[in-house]
């Protein structure tokens, strides 16, 4: 009944991957375009600028009072992708509404990790509107309630409008993808897009529960560990989809800010404790052991630091990237050793981690500013997340299969030892009992012939000796003897 529910899960667990991976890539590739007039339609990008603030000391009122001082650069796309800066990122665009109508779109930035982001509206170089959000702030700050940041745009018939955005993200890895929608356009991709997190999120959910079940019904730690590797490498990806905040702390804004490395170094350190029990590393390479050792306390230290502040929590954030890297090679070639030495359930487990360290390394890099975002980079970590929780899991339940047939095996071997141990007692029971039959018989016997004998020598005695009355008459003292 068991073998049977634990292929029932893999099933479940391939259908779930097959159905998600392809939608992943569509929602990335999801895309809209707006209408400028009544004629034509063109995408928003050919108006959008950046200029870069290296000292970040330049204010919205500097660059309305002096708008032809600072030169933007023309943005190719709708994306800037930094890596690590230090710099502040000021984006400009201008919308010329040609229509009759006054139109309502929306403007948004789909990175929610960015510490502030400020917004404003301009008519003539004066501010109509502004807001100053990002993720230092509550969530409270937000024009609009949204994971990603979002402000409206409403353009006048047959008018201009020039709007501002103020990007930093003090030392961190600094993304803006951008995307300028009707209000239309923008929530039906936005409940797309939460339409297919919370297929992926309930996927984890359901490993997540699958690996606790394993380990109430064999009580080994790898089940718990693998469990609360899931459980904080799904958080931390909420996060960076901008669901946490919105969902569990609004207005928790320091741990907000800190839950990302927080979950990222819990999710290093179970991965740790799960790859040194299912490889058996103190067994198999017990050399090795100082190095998990060593790489449990760097992870450790780095946790710690994730609780400082600036400009220790920047260095702490690039640090825990790069040591995610290495911990996914050490990993990787941990394996290869114990593949080397004939140990078979290391195949799968290596292929998972081939495919995460696809997924981790496009991650970094776009972090970094090396790759640029693209469908790949945006959603690789996620994906190779999910496919390497699928082979994980197939290599655990592989593992149950296994543990359930040594148990078996086990079982039918004591069971055989139970029942030739109560064979033999039963045999030696029969040998007692002939044996015992056999002094019987044979005591018997040798009583008969006793009795037979005193009878025949009665008889004789009798034939031979004269009666009592004949010695009475005889006489007058006697006894026989």
């Amino acid at each position: 009944m068991i073998s049977f529910f634990i292929i029932m899960i893999q099933k479940t667990l391939i259908t779930l991957i097959i159905i998600l991976s392809p939608f992943i890539f569509v929602l990335s590739g999801y895309s809209a375009k707006i209408v400028i007039d009544n004629n034509n339609e063109a995408s928003f990008t050919q108006n959008l600028y950046y200029y870069k603030d290296t000292a970040n000391k330049l204010s919205i009122q500097s660059i309305l009072k002096s708008p032809n001082k600072h030169s933007f650069n023309k943005i190719k796309g709708n994306k800037l992708n930094p890596g690590y800066t230090q710099s502040a990122y000021w984006i400009k665009f201008t919308l010329h509404n040609k229509t009759k109508k006054n139109k309502q779109l929306l403007f948004s930035i789909n990175y929610p990790l960015l510490n502030y982001v400020n917004f404003y509206k301009t008519d003539n170089n004066n501010i109509i509107e502004s807001y100053h959000t990002g993720e230092d702030k509550p969530f409270s700050s937000r024009e609009i309630k949204n994971r990603n940041f979002v402000f409206n745009l409403d353009i006048p018939s047959d008018k201009s409008r020039t709007y501002y955005a103020y990007v930093f993200n003090n030392g961190e890895t600094l993304r803006i993808p951008m995307e300028i929608d009707t209000k239309d356009s923008y929530y039906e991709k936005d409940s797309f897009d939460l339409s297919i997190n919370t297929l992926y999120y309930g996927f984890l959910i359901f490993a997540f529960i699958f690996n606790i079940f394993l380990f109430f019904n064999i009580r080994d730690r790898i089940y718990i560990f693998f469990s609360l590797y899931v459980l904080f490498l799904g958080l931390f990806l909420m996060n960076t989809d901008g669901i946490s905040v919105k969902l569990f702390w609004q207005d928790a804004v320091w741990w907000a800010k800190r839950s990302t490395l927080f979950f990222v170094c819990l999710a290093n350190v179970f991965l740790v404790l799960f790859s040194q029990g299912f490889l058996k590393i103190n067994t198999v390479i017990p050399a090795m052991r100082k190095v998990i050792y060593i790489i449990l306390a760097i992870i450790i230290i780095l946790f710690i630091g994730a609780f400082t502040n600036y400009p220790y929590y920047t260095y702490d954030q690039m640090l825990i990237n790069i040591a995610t890297l290495i911990n996914t090679l050490l990993i990787m070639s941990i394996a290869i050793i114990a593949l080397n030495r004939k140990y078979k359930p290391a195949f799968l487990f290596f292929i998972s981690f081939v495919i995460l360290l696809l997924g981790v390394s496009l991650y970094i890099f776009r972090n970094l500013g090396i790759l640029p975002e693209t469908i790949l980079t945006q959603n690789g970590v996620k994906l190779g997340f999910a496919i390497q929780v699928l082979f994980l899991s197939f290599a655990v339940t592989d593992r149950f299969k296994k543990i359930l047939k040594d148990a078996n095996e086990r079982l039918e071997v004591l069971v055989q030892e139970r029942t030739n141990k109560i064979e033999n007692q039963k045999n030696e029971i029969e040998a007692q009992r002939d044996y015992v039959s056999q002094q019987r018989d044979k005591i018997a016997k040798q009583n008969k012939e006793i009795t037979d004998s005193i009878k025949y020598a009665k008889r004789i005695q009798s034939a031979v000796l004269p009666t009592s009355k004949t010695l009475d008459d005889s006489l007058d003292d006697n006894f026989i003897f």
